[in-house]
């Protein structure tokens, strides 16, 4: 293994990940830094509850792409060389993402990374899982909420499809078949759970604030 690639990779994938948008275009429509508005949160949440839709789906898909593109890159340059790399890149664009370097360690909540990282390392899941927040966000109007519906249904979809069971001479055995890709999911998994610690009290106390859909008052 050479360690010297897995350093690199680290190191780009975590000040990529800190790159963001958030700040110049709430500056631009509230002529205010999105990190000193509501939650100060640089995230798609605060986007949308502070600057509207648009903005925090702008937001969303600025962090996604990031992502999405930093694995793509890492995997067709280090492949062969550090075969884990993609695994490594997609934890560390992440932590970049979430306390970037570049504002002071204070950033997204991970939710946005993550989408883009199981886009490029399960699109076809990740895009149902996608589908199924949309609706989640209609029904709860709670970003939290829906955050926590994404992520925990890709952890279940990461054990379901990358765990299976075979049959042989009557004994069942478990197959671990990426083992690398379920630690990966499953530090992401805890990293998000960390950062929306303050989500979770909120709504146990109802508390967490709403988004407003369409023309809501």
């Amino acid at each position: 293994m050479n360690y010297v690639y897995y350093a690199i990779v680290v190191i780009a994938a975590y000040l990529i990940g800190g790159i963001s948008i958030a700040n110049a275009l709430s500056k631009k429509l509230i002529g205010k830094k999105i990190s000193e508005v509501g939650s100060g949160n640089t995230g798609a949440s605060n986007m949308i509850r502070n600057c509207g839709w648009a903005a925090g789906i702008g937001t969303l898909a600025f962090d996604a792409a990031k992502a999405f593109f930093t694995l793509m890159i890492v995997n067709a340059v280090f492949k062969n060389s550090a075969p884990c790399a993609v695994y490594v890149a997609a934890v560390a664009v992440t932590v970049g993402h979430i306390w970037p370097i570049w504002v002071g360690f204070k950033g997204g909540k991970g939710v946005a990374c993550t989408l883009g990282a199981m886009l490029y390392l399960m699109p076809w899941i990740t895009l149902i899982v996608l589908a199924i927040c949309g609706l989640i966000t209609v029904l709860f109007k709670t970003m939290s909420i829906t955050s926590f519906t994404g992520i925990g249904l890709m952890l279940v979809a990461t054990l379901v499809y990358y765990y299976h069971e075979i049959s042989f001479l009557k004994s069942s055995i478990t197959i671990y078949q990426n083992t690398p890709f379920l630690i990966t999911v499953l530090i992401i998994f805890a990293v998000t759970v960390f950062t929306h610690r303050g989500n979770i009290g909120r709504l146990i106390r109802g508390e967490e604030a709403k988004v407003k859909i369409g023309n809501e008052e």
